[in-house]
């Protein structure tokens, strides 16, 4: 007698680096793997191999064979790719794409649907980034080069929706986001799960106070005010930056611990050096100690100018801290302001100040908004619920 197969699901990703649509890949597949057999599809970059390795003792099949679709457009050009692609296609029973920017991966999206792939599914983890397209100011011809792209590359994620079987978006805020933009017809194929994390990595934490040696604050009574996201135009670094001088006017003994990498480091840190605070902040780069970095922190800042759901402030929650972040998409809907922690405008660096000035304060206030985050986290945000609605989603499309 033949053992019953596992359907199989293909997981497609084409962003080049890792970041916080991989950690929501990492956070459920892994829970699903004894109900489906998963093809990851990836970008071949040094960081992803290093991350698909994780995948190695589940039932997932990894393969580096995602296009290269650089600024969104390139990717049909990628013609290896694009065949080694069409071949995996052909043998596919659902494949779920995960959109790192708005329009990623239609490319693939389109080549599914012309090899005939049945159910093809999508999460848009920052469908809000269309309000940023153009928010740098560029002189003629370029800024119709650009109004060019963005018009055909609209038109492209238009005529793509008519055929995808189900949208899935990361909040509410982006799934009514999302309907005002293209229509409220597609209401019906469209739902939102949101990002969950692994709790108990941040609970398995407490009490461990200490700084990791790596990272050099050498006075135990520094307090430190973390940030773990991408040096990338999104998160607003520059507004935390500006609001520094103010912090330490009235908190000398403080370190802004600034955990990621991206291309903005270098001016980040000459205007940190311009703005006289370069000796209050440390730049550590990606690290794979986020959990022991927080259990040692005193506050966590999220400064986004937007957010799908963003898995650091989850994880800031779930090591019960406080949070002070920008009032912005799914950010708005994990913190709830003056209960977990404070929401402040985007751009606003002076706000920023105030509510970081005093949480660092008050000792106690930051404690019951880190207890109470804990509590939010675990009951709305932890990795088991949303893999089991991603576990439905899937048995919803191949039940027949």
């Amino acid at each position: 007698m033949v053992a019953d197969r596992k359907p199989n699901v293909i997981i497609y990703f084409e962003g080049e680096v890792t970041g916080g649509v991989t950690g929501v890949i990492e956070s459920y597949v892994p829970s699903l793997s004894d109900q489906f057999s998963f093809t990851l599809i990836y970008r071949d970059t040094p960081s992803l191999h290093l991350w698909a390795n994780k995948f190695e003792t589940l039932n997932v099949e990894p393969q580096p064979i995602a296009v290269r679709n650089y600024g969104d457009v390139l990717g049909w050009l990628d013609v290896g790719n694009l065949l080694r692609l069409s071949r995996a296609f052909r043998r596919a029973q659902l494949i779920h794409f995960h959109l790192h920017t708005v329009f990623s991966c239609l490319p693939a999206m389109f080549l599914a649907k012309v090899v005939g792939v049945d159910v093809l599914l999508t999460t848009e983890h920052y469908i809000t980034q269309v309000q940023f397209l153009r928010r740098r100011k560029l002189v003629f011809p370029l800024s119709l080069l650009r109004e060019l792209k963005i018009r055909s590359l609209m038109l492209l994620k238009r005529l793509s929706l008519k055929f995808l079987s189900s949208i899935v978006t990361v909040s509410e805020s982006n799934h009514d986001y999302f309907l005002s933009l293209f229509g409220h017809q597609l209401e019906q194929k469209t739902r939102t799960i949101a990002n969950g994390i692994d709790v108990e990595k941040f609970i398995s934490m407490d009490g461990q106070k200490p700084v990791p040696d790596s990272i050099d604050v050498k006075d135990s009574n520094t307090q430190i005010i973390t940030v773990v996201a991408g040096l990338n135009n999104q998160k607003g670094h520059e507004h935390l930056l500006r609001a520094i001088p103010s912090v330490i006017e009235e908190k000398n003994n403080i370190v802004f611990l600034f955990v990621g990498d991206g291309h903005l480091r270098y001016s980040l840190e000459s205007l940190a050096r311009e703005l006289g605070v370069a000796d209050h902040i440390i730049f550590a780069g990606n690290r794979s100690d986020v959990p022991q970095i927080l259990a040692a922190s005193d506050l966590f800042v999220l400064p986004s100018l937007f957010e799908g759901m963003p898995l650091s402030v989850l994880e800031a929650m779930a090591a019960s801290k406080a949070v002070v972040a920008t009032n912005v998409d799914g950010t708005a809907e994990a913190v709830e302001d003056g209960i977990t922690g404070f929401l402040v405008p985007s751009k606003n660096s002076a706000a920023l100040a105030d509510k970081i000035i005093q949480l660092l304060s008050d000792d106690q206030l930051r404690i019951e908004f880190g207890k109470r985050g804990r509590e939010r986290v675990c009951q709305f945000y932890n990795s088991e619920y949303m893999a089991r609605q991603y576990s439905e989603l899937y048995q919803q499309f191949l039940k027949d």
